[in-house]
C-alpha cells in the first residue's frame, strides 16, 4: 500500500461523517421532543438512532480521520504543528503507529516499535518547542 491509499482512507472517512451528519438530521433531537414523547417506543428508537448515529460520527469516525490525518502528515514529512496548529487532547500514539505501518509497508515487530519512538518524538518535539 502506499501513501495514495491512506490519502482515499481520509477521503471517506470524511465522507463518511458528511453522510452520518444528513442522516442525523432527518430524526429528532432531544430538544424537540417532550419526556412523553420520548417514552412512547417509537420516538425512543427514533432518539435512540440519531444519538447513536452522531456517538458514531463524533467517536470513531472523528477519531479514526485525526489519527489517518496525522498519519499521513507523518509520512508526508511534515511538523505535527502543520497539521494540528491547536489540539485539545492527546494523539493517539499507537493508532498512528498502527496505520503508518499498513500504508508504508512497515513490517515486523522492529519495525513497529521504531515508528513508534519517530511517532512519539515526532509530537513530542512539537511540544517541547512550543513550551519554550
Amino acid at each position: 500500500m502506499s501513501k495514495t491509499y491512506l490519502k482515499i482512507k481520509i477521503i471517506s472517512l470524511a465522507a463518511e461523517a458528511t453522510i452520518i451528519r444528513a442522516e442525523e438530521r432527518k430524526w429528532p433531537r432531544e430538544r424537540g421532543i417532550s419526556k412523553e414523547l420520548r417514552i412512547e417506543p417509537e420516538h425512543r428508537a427514533r432518539w435512540e438512532t440519531r444519538t447513536g448515529l452522531r456517538d458514531h460520527r463524533t467517536g470513531i469516525v472523528r477519531r479514526e480521520a485525526r489519527a489517518s490525518l496525522l498519519a499521513y502528515g507523518f509520512l508526508r514529512g511534515r511538523a505535527y504543528r502543520q497539521i494540528e496548529a491547536n489540539c485539545h487532547e492527546i494523539a493517539d500514539t499507537h493508532r498512528i503507529t498502527e496505520i503508518i505501518c499498513k500504508f508504508d509497508n512497515r513490517q515486523g515487530s522492529d519495525a513497529r516499535h521504531s515508528t513508534y519512538l519517530q511517532v512519539r518524538d515526532w509530537l513530542r518535539a512539537e511540544a517541547l518547542s512550543q513550551a519554550a
